[in-house]
Formats: C-alpha cells, structure tokens, sequence
C-alpha cells in the first residue's frame, strides 16, 4: 500500500451523520492538504474500519509505547522507549517534523491543543517533561515535574463541568501510585497509593460522580507481599478527595493490561493479556457483564461512544485490531428485536464483528472521536520501519 493517501473525501456526510458542522477549529475541522475523508459507501461488513493513511517513520529502534494525536495539524507523537525521544510525525506529508530527544525511557504523551502543551512521562527517572509549543510550532522543554518511581502512565483530567478555562490536568501513573498534575504550573496533588502497579487509568463520570477507574494487573497480597497468583483488580476512586472507595476483584483472568470507560452506559472494559480476553463489567457495581476473545498483548482500549463500538488492538499473533459492537434494543446497530433473559437486559450484548490484521507488536492506539479516526502504530521489527495506521471508524 502507497503511503499517500487516495481516496476522496465526502466530509459533509460525515458531518451531517453526526449532527456537526465542518471547518474551523471544531469538530471534523478540515483535514490538511494531503489527507482526505473516504466516502462512507466505502464502509461495509467486510472492511469496518477502511485505512486511509500508512506512514512510516525508519531509523526507530526498539519499543514504542503511547501515542496522542493532534487533529488541527495531522500530527502523530510517538515515544520511543529504548531510543529515548518523542517522534512527532506529519500525516500528511509523513515526514518527522521533530524529534525530541535524550529523554530517559519516554512512556506516555498527552497533547493540550488550546495550551499548545505536551506532557511526556518519562519511566527511566520517574519524570514528566511539559514541552510549550513556540511560534513556529516547535516543541522546547518548559518544565519537568519528579515523581516517585516510573512513570509510565498519563490519563488526562476532563474539566469539570466541560469548562475549557480551568488549567488541565493530568493523573500520573508511577511506583504504586496515580497522582494528579497541573499541565500548566507543574503543581502535584490528591496522590493515590495502589495495591499494586497501575496499568491504564480510565477516567468517567457515573450517574453524576466522577470517578477514577484503576487497573491494577499484579496487586500485593494483604499483608503487602507479592502474591504468587495475584487476581487482577480495577480500584475505583474519588479523583476530588483523592480516596479509595472500591476494590474489584476480577476472578478467572490473567493479568490485565488495558482499560476504558462507556460513562452513558455505566459499563467498564478491561483487556487480559494472554489469554486476551475482553471483560465488561458494570461501571456501577463491578458485576461482570460479559466476557469476549480479545487480541493478546493488548495495549490500550479505544471507545467510541457515538457508535457504542470498543477497538481493541492486540501486538500478539502477528498484530490484529479486533471491533466490539453493543447491540441490543435501543443501541445504534438495533440487533434484538425481542427481550432477551438476562439480568442486565436486552442492551447489554456485545460482539466481536470485525478483526484488522495489522503488524507484529501493534498495540497502542488513540482514537479521535470528532474526527472519527482511530490511529494504531507499531514497533519497528527487522528491517521494518515504525508504521502508523489511520482508519476511519464509521460516522
């Protein structure tokens, strides 16, 4: 597959579909030069998620970790573990733009547009390096925050009540704690002491609060030794007052590695590594819903919330992408057209219905919502360069 992308876009479509409106800074703004929005007749059973864009970034050795996406400009950030930079790759022209480097085992990114800021979680120091954009839309070190242990982890604060003004925040992950960070002014507050390591944080609102939701894969037994066979925990937390209300044990499943939040539905997805299973729980309770196959090696857990749809990309088996529906009466794909005997409902069915093959050790993701996309990469293997793959994930 060319690198370039060539399809023609039909923008309007997807604007009218989702009740947005084109052009600006908003929702759906205008791809760059170079990247165009295939039309949606292209969209079927067989190709669910159609790729619009392949670019490759050569000369990155070793792991990569997170990535975050910038949709005013196309640009992609990608850590780069063992090579110790931030790649900041141009969709459209795919070239790097920039590199930032001597960073100490960079983990995770998070991209504030309004405040031009990147934060970057650095696992080799337990730091997290703030970069400010400069006229010329070049990153430069603003700041670095210490924390305790590695830092590997950063889920970004949504501002209470949709207010954009408040600074952002965001909760880092490190040692066994998440602590949260003011992006702007590097103030630490309201940290939270884990069972264990914390391996993806999901942060939701659930009938009215806000909560933290914690995967903690491997947590210490009571009495704070490790545990031979240690079953997974999700911890639930108040992000306000920094307390831990729920500990949910998840029985008969290996060692987790990914979680995300449905906030309408009150439902909670957690990945397993290997076996890789897909476990939905009741974001309200902590009662298992459902229980899926799901890619082993699984990274992170991509939501959309329009569809009801869960993207799950797995780096084992050569590396797929596999696509969960919510069906059922009343959801968007309406499936069931009598009650069914279940002690959730009829609404509470999801379902494996399509499966990306991708490359070998793919399994990060970010998924944009106003701009439908879904953006995977995958390590550099061999001879192979670092690839990102665009799709487009429906209207």
């Amino acid at each position: 597959m060319s690198t370039r992308t060539h399809r023609t876009g039909m923008l309007g479509v997807v604007a009218a579909a989702l009740g947005l409106t084109t052009g600006g800074s908003g929702a759906l703004a205008r791809p760059p030069e170079g990247v165009n929005v295939p039309s949606y007749a292209q969209f079927s059973k067989d190709n669910a998620i159609p790729m619009i864009i392949r670019s490759a970034i050569p000369g990155v050795n070793g792991r990569i970790d997170k990535i975050a996406f910038d949709p005013e400009r196309y640009y992609v950030f990608i850590t780069g573990v063992r090579a110790g930079s931030v790649y900041i790759q141009n969709l459209a022209t795919h070239k790097t733009v920039q590199r930032l480097d001597k960073l100490p085992e960079p983990r995770a990114v998070a991209y504030f547009p309004d405040q031009r800021r990147l934060a970057v979680a650095c696992g080799g120091d337990g730091s997290v390096r703030v970069f400010l954009a400069n006229d010329k839309g070049e990153f430069q070190p603003e700041r670095s925050v210490d924390f305790l242990g590695e830092a590997d982890g950063l889920t970004v604060e949504p501002p209470i009540f949709d207010d954009a003004s408040l600074p952002p925040a965001v909760w880092v992950s490190h040692a066994m704690s998440v602590h949260r960070m003011d992006v702007l002014s590097g103030e630490k507050s309201r940290e939270i002491k884990l069972p264990g390591r914390a391996d993806g944080v999901a942060f939701g609102t659930i009938e009215g609060r806000r909560r933290l939701f914690i995967n903690v894969p491997r947590p210490d037994s009571p009495d704070g030794k490790p545990a031979e066979k240690p079953a997974p925990v999700v911890v639930v937390a108040d992000p306000d007052t920094g307390t831990i209300e729920s500990v949910w044990p998840l029985k008969d499943a290996s060692p987790t590695s990914a979680i995300a939040v449905d906030e309408a539905n009150a439902r909670l997805f957690v990945t397993t590594k290997d076996p890789g299973k897909l476990i939905v729980l009741d974001a309200k309770t902590g009662q298992e819903v459902n229980r899926l196959d799901a890619p082993a090696d699984a990274g992170v857990i991509c939501y959309d919330a329009a569809l009801q749809r869960i993207f799950v990309p797995g780096g084992a088996a050569g590396g797929k992408i596999a696509v969960y529906q919510r069906t059922g009466v009343g959801a968007p794909l309406d499936k069931v057209e009598k009650k069914v005997d279940s002690p959730f409902g009829a609404i509470d069915r999801y379902e494996q219905v399509y499966v990306s093959a991708t490359t070998a050790g793919c399994r990060t993701a970010v998924l944009d919502p106003n701009e439908r996309l879904l953006i995977a990469a995958a390590p550099s293997l061999g001879a192979d360069p670092v690839f990102i793959f665009v799709y487009m994930i429906g209207p």
